[in-house]
């Protein structure tokens, strides 16, 4: 028994012990007087007992007043008994929990600190009651503890926060709900505050955001972040008024690096281009990579004008452009590249994200198409040049399916003028457009990967020429161009036999024009095909010599029956000396290793008789004859009886 049940039961004693002999005592007076009345008639006797009445009054009041007193006893002994259990329970519900839970009064002294609050500053509760953050925290954070307070305790609402304390876990990052401590009638008497260890939370989430917004090669941004970057770029450019530019940037011919030494090695290359690329521009610059060898640098606020942010992104290109030139040190070898960059400047009236990105893209497209290791600046005319590209490329794609492709021919001759077959050539005739130039459709068809489609059905419309005339007693040669996407088709091959065996033609008078470019990849797998076909009794024409690699070794292996000299040696023949040399010296080998030669391009008689001097083989050109519909063709040669 504690010393407050002790004193509530001598106090319950006594006021009984009052009690009892208070009633007995009036009891007695009152029925003493009663009797007295009804048996005597004794002045006096009535006169004492009067003053007896006088006493039982006040024994009934000490009675009533005893009563009262047990009763507030009572009420007071279970109040604070009631306290008290609810203080015990309180602190073992907060001693319970694994948040830290604290309670202050108006100086910010603590009243309440639990287990865990004590395990976070490494002091026993009995150390922490009745002192303030000064004699816990270190001065910095107790201050920052002490303003939070004050702000509860004027505005008298409960906050929400993080908090960043130094604990015995180290920094600790606190998730806190902290509000005012109000009693029964609502005043504020203090603070009280409940906080939750989430430094691991936090670490995850930072983790999880690095993982989605950077790229975990480089740690550079990646396009989500970019995204982000580039809508806080251009709503600033366009409250400013001032220009930036954004910067596509593509390693030229990767895909080399990564088949040669392996994709380790091409990781080893990005990284050091993510960080030379990082290295050298400022502060609130973002470079970020958004494919596998290809990046964007954003460069915001760079001028007031387009014409100084132009020049000052074309002068930062052009130092990125030498970084990623320089020699590479991997870990296993050396190793040189080159990038390509497209420029694009901001803001532009109606432009958004996905249209700057686009016409970066252009212009990259361009430096990579006019060579690489460049840079060019967007402008109007290559966003129509791309927009008429993409039109012609969408009608080309129904074209062949429309019957609008056609077949046309232009007649070889030999030395004394007599023709010696013809080179099939492709036509578009285009409903609205009109006979469209095949040195613009056919690169699209490339591109689009039209071509093995396009090139299959020249090969087949030629064939069916071929053994029609044929049929008719007439033997045509033919020259058909093949492109090497084409050729690189794994069923080029089977599709050739194929067309031969069902148009009935002789393999024989079947000549393909190849390019060198052909030969540049996977020399081994394009000679097996070339020797398949020759086994079938087809000829072989190096188109375009002179204007590529021109390897010696190439001549040495491939099964070739004739050499084409291009068009650009002949134009300038026979004033040019250089032109004149080259020619002499490709129709000097060509005789020594056997092959036939052509030469294309012959538009004047000089150009004729200095080839013929030479001993130039065969004639192409227009001073003989013009390219025309294949039908017309043939029907012109039937007149004529060849």
């Amino acid at each position: 028994m504690d010393r407050t049940d002790l004193q509530a039961s001598k106090w319950q004693a006594v006021s009984r012990v009052v009690l009892g002999y208070a009633v007995f005592a009036a009891l007695w007076i009152l029925l003493s007087d009663e009797a007295i009345l009804l048996f005597t008639q004794d002045a006096q006797r009535i006169v004492q007992i009067s003053q007896y009445k006088g006493w039982a009054f006040v024994a009934i009041t000490s009675a009533l007043l005893a009563v009262l007193m047990e009763r507030q006893w009572r009420r007071h002994n279970a109040a604070v008994t009631q306290q008290l259990e609810a203080s015990a329970l309180l602190h073992y519900i907060a001693d319970s929990s694994e948040d830290a839970i604290f309670a202050k009064d108006l100086e910010g002294r603590y009243l309440l600190f639990n287990r865990a609050a004590a395990g976070f500053v490494g002091k026993p509760a009995e150390q922490v009651i009745g002192r303030d953050d000064g004699a816990v925290f270190p001065p910095e954070q107790a201050q920052m503890l002490r303003d939070t307070n004050r702000r509860i305790l004027e505005h008298g609402e409960i906050e929400k926060l993080e908090e960043v304390i130094q604990t015995t876990r180290g920094t600790t990052t606190f998730a806190v709900t902290k509000g005012p401590l109000r009693d029964p009638q609502g005043r504020i008497i203090g603070t009280f505050g409940i906080s939750r260890d989430v430094t691991e939370a936090r670490r995850a989430e930072a983790a999880i955001a690095e993982l989605a917004y950077h790229d975990q090669l480089t740690g550079l941004p990646n396009r989500f972040l970019l995204e982000d970057r580039l809508h806080q770029a251009l709503a600033s450019a366009t409250r400013s008024g001032r220009y930036g530019a954004m910067l596509y940037v593509d390693l030229d011919h990767f895909k080399r690096i990564n088949d040669s030494y392996g994709h380790g090695a091409g990781d080893e290359v990005i990284r050091e281009a993510a960080r030379r690329l990082s290295s050298h521009v400022r502060q609130g610059d973002t470079v970020a990579r958004i494919g596998g060898d290809e990046f964007i640098v954003l460069l915001p606020d760079l001028a007031p004008t387009e014409a100084g942010a132009g020049a000052l992104a074309l002068t930062l290109g052009h130092k990125l452009r030498e970084l990623l030139g320089a020699p590479m040190q991997l870990s296993a070898l050396q190793c040189t590249t080159s990038a390509s960059f497209g420029i694009t400047l901001f803001p532009r009236a109606g432009n958004g994200q996905a249209d700057l990105l686009r016409e970066a893209d252009i212009a990259l497209y361009r430096a990579k198409d006019g060579g690489r290791n460049a840079l060019t600046l967007f402008s109007q005319d290559m966003q129509n040049h791309i927009t008429e590209r993409f039109a012609l490329e969408q009608d080309l794609r129904g074209a062949l399916a429309a019957g609008q492709l056609q077949l046309w021919l232009q007649a070889k001759h030999d030395r004394q003028g007599r023709g010696c077959g013809a080179e099939a050539l492709l036509r578009w005739q285009h409903p609205t457009r009109g006979l469209v130039s095949p040195a613009l459709f056919i690169p699209i068809a490339e591109e689009a990967g039209l071509i093995a489609d396009i090139g299959h059905w020249v090969m087949r419309e030629a064939c069916e020429l071929m053994a029609r005339e044929q049929a008719a007693g007439r033997s045509l040669a033919l020259a058909v161009n093949v492109s090497p996407r084409q050729f690189q088709q794994g069923e080029f091959v089977q599709r050739v036999k194929r067309v031969l065996q069902d148009t009935g033609a002789d393999p024989r008078l079947l000549t393909l024009e190849i390019t060198e470019g052909l030969l540049l990849e996977h020399t081994e797998l394009m000679l097996q095909r070339m020797e398949a076909l020759a086994a079938l009794g087809l000829r072989f024409s190096l188109d375009d010599f002179g204007t590529g690699y021109s390897s010696l070794a190439y001549l040495k292996r491939l099964p070739l029956q004739e050499l084409k000299i291009d068009r650009s040696f002949v134009r300038d023949l026979p004033a040019d000396g250089n032109d004149c040399a080259l020619v002499t010296a490709m129709t000097s080998l060509a005789h020594h290793l056997g092959f036939t030669v052509v030469a294309e391009g012959i538009e004047t008689p000089a150009q004729q008789a200095f080839l013929s001097q030479l001993g130039c083989d065969v004639f192409q050109g227009y001073l003989h004859h013009q390219p025309e519909p294949a039908a017309a063709w043939l029907a012109r040669r039937a007149a004529a009886g060849g």
